[in-house]
């Protein structure tokens, strides 16, 4: 296995309707398709772009992506897409420096869990718990 650039960390979120049970490296690679998967949610990309714009003032919108300086270093958001108007999977590629700011990488998972998605972190494989609580949409 190539190893991983070390000059990004990616995060990536997804809901489960239903405990799907899917392999999480799998997801990624069919979402990264834009190939839709039968009990993954689905959201509004305008509604997740407001609210990365609520809780990160400055974030610059390129409509496609989302883009974010600060603490030294940078995040990027992008999405794969269910259909033309909604997504089913937030992707962010954040600096590698910005690991030294644990709170802004809490900011940016507080903002998957508003949507009642869990992380997966495909650096350690780990796909966290799904929020319990009914997703704001």
């Amino acid at each position: 296995m190539a190893k991983k650039n070390q000059m990004s960390y990616d995060l990536y979120f997804w809901r489960e309707e239903r405990n799907l049970k899917n392999d999480p490296q799998d997801v990624i690679e069919t979402l990264s398709a834009d190939k839709p998967i039968a009990g993954i949610a689905t959201f509004s990309r305008d509604k997740i772009r407001e609210k990365f714009k609520l809780d990160f003032p400055g974030i610059v919108d390129g409509d496609i992506s989302l883009d974010w300086e600060g603490e030294g270093s940078y995040f990027q958001v992008s999405f794969t897409h269910a259909d033309k108007m909604s997504v089913n999977c937030i992707i962010v590629t954040c600096g590698y420096k910005l690991l030294d700011s644990p709170d802004t990488m809490n900011r940016i998972i507080d903002v998957g869990s508003h949507f009642g998605c869990a992380l997966y972190d495909p650096q350690t494989n780990e796909r966290y718990q799904q929020p319990n609580s009914q997703p704001v949409e």
